[in-house]
């Protein structure tokens, strides 16, 4: 336990997993993984190249237990590619993060991302996303209009 006031486990770009089992979905993006805990919170581990895990390009870091993305909380869902990963949060908002040399991260940009992004466009707007499912240079979404008509 740390008696320096910091959280156990805590290090620049998140902090490791403390949790006694860790309960919840999982994605394997190939030499990176990326996991959400049922309580909203997501953990990665694995290689740290092109922004796939999340924690900033100045984090040294390639945990080998999971690491919390201090970024993210409250979140629904999650998936991840070989190089790139996808959150989705209660309120319906998509993140993205990793290597965008496709496209593929929905920000219009082929830069890497090193930190989760929110992705935002006029499709996006009025919407919510429920779900998204990230491929090898492609992701798929799932939105629905955040407007209540009043009707049943």
């Amino acid at each position: 336990m740390d008696q320096g006031g910091g959280r156990e486990g805590e290090q620049e770009g998140g902090e490791h997993l403390q949790e006694p089992a860790l309960q919840g979905t999982g994605h394997i993006g190939g030499q990176h993984h990326t996991v959400l805990c049922n309580k909203g919170s997501v953990y990665v581990l694995g290689r740290r190249e092109y922004g796939r895990l999340g924690l900033g390009q100045n984090s040294a870091l390639e945990p080998a237990t999971p690491m919390r993305v201090p970024t993210l909380d409250k979140v629904t869902e999650v998936s991840a590619s070989t190089v790139c990963s996808f959150a989705v949060n209660e309120g319906g908002e998509l993140f993205s993060w990793g290597m965008g040399t496709n496209l593929q991260l929905g920000n219009g940009q082929e830069d890497d991302v090193w930190t989760p992004c929110r992705v935002s466009g006029k499709k996006l707007e009025g919407k919510k996303v429920t779900g998204v499912s990230a491929g090898g240079q492609h992701t798929a979404l799932l939105a629905c209009s955040s407007q209540k008509t009043g009707k049943k």
